[in-house]
């Protein structure tokens, strides 16, 4: 009867650690849903018709999500879910690859279109000073995104093999 009371307890603690840790991760998406609406604020202020929206939004999640998973994987609620990490490593070579066809398209709006259409409704003042902001930002945001994502899909394999040889994530 003992043991399987300690064993009841057993679980509860680790339910109750899981449980910590889906909030703390739920906290962390609101802190980079807030972060994105901070960085993308001056686009949202001066009205501009901006096309790459739900991609810059992606990049920052993207960027942040996988930095933070990077250097605390262990303390993530899917940590020890192998089935899981799989699926997290496809949906990373696709968010890279059609992240990468966004940025070609940003690219092409920059060196063949100019930024400056995006702005040409402001003062002139202000013009310069916005183009380089959303030039600057989203080249930042796509880097540390695909920077990110590279270093991730070997932490995750790593990850694996852990569990399965060692035991530990």
């Amino acid at each position: 009867m003992n043991t399987f009371k300690i064993q009841v307890i057993v679980v509860q603690k680790r339910m109750e650690i899981q449980i910590r840790k889906v909030k703390l991760e739920v906290f962390w998406l609101i802190c980079t849903a807030f972060g994105a609406f901070v960085f993308l604020l001056p686009i949202k202020i001066y009205q501009i018709q901006y096309p790459f929206w739900i991609s810059n939004v992606c990049y920052i999640f993207g960027a942040i999500t996988c930095s933070r998973w990077f250097f605390l994987w262990k303390y993530t609620p899917y940590a020890w879910n192998i089935p899981l990490k799989i699926a997290f490593i496809g949906i990373l070579f696709i968010a890279f690859i059609l992240g990468f066809d966004r940025f070609h398209h940003f690219k092409y709006l920059i060196n063949d279109i100019g930024i400056q259409e995006l702005v040409q409704h402001l003062p002139v003042q202000e013009q310069d000073k916005l183009a380089m902001f959303i030039r600057s930002e989203m080249i930042f945001w796509a880097t540390a995104f695909f920077g990110s994502t590279i270093v991730l899909v070997p932490k995750i394999f790593w990850s694996i093999w852990k569990q399965v040889n060692r035991n530990e994530v």
